[in-house]
């Protein structure tokens, strides 16, 4: 899904909600919005690596895959997420460079093992915070 899609979904809530006061209440529209709107490409799958539990979004030839403790910071951080997407503000301890020169969004930039993506998979999760939630639900802790 390209940038302007997301664009167009975000104008969209906005306009169907002008009771939107703050980033939650954003967040929450955003997740409210059936990922068949956003792409209609978009496949959900679960996977599993060394017996972990796995969600896999895949978009084309684009696969993003992580488990739980990774998903929950997705959802955490959707808004931070959805500003790096928009080329709006992201802290400066958020932002890493890789060798090709293009900006990752990193969620973790304390972490030992950080988490960080480009823009494309950014986008991916940003369509997919519905089913991302949905798989957690049905995870065990």
């Amino acid at each position: 899904m390209a940038n302007t899609d997301v664009n167009e979904v975000l104008q969209q809530i906005l306009k169907d909600n002008p009771n939107i006061m703050d980033e939650s209440d954003l967040v929450d529209s955003l997740r409210k919005v059936p990922a068949q709107s956003k792409s209609s490409e978009i496949e959900v799958s679960e996977s599993e690596y060394k017996g972990h539990p796995l969600v896999v979004l895949k978009e084309g030839r684009l696969k993003f895959q992580f488990g739980k403790a990774k998903a929950r910071m997705i959802l955490e951080e959707a808004k931070l997420i959805q500003d790096f997407v928009n080329d709006g503000e992201v802290p400066e301890e958020n932002l890493w460079q890789t060798d090709s020169g293009n900006d990752n969004l990193c969620l973790n930039p304390e972490a030992q093992y950080r988490f960080s993506f480009g823009k494309p998979k950014a986008t991916l999760a940003l369509a997919c915070l519905n089913e991302i939630e949905d798989w957690l639900d049905t995870q065990d802790d």
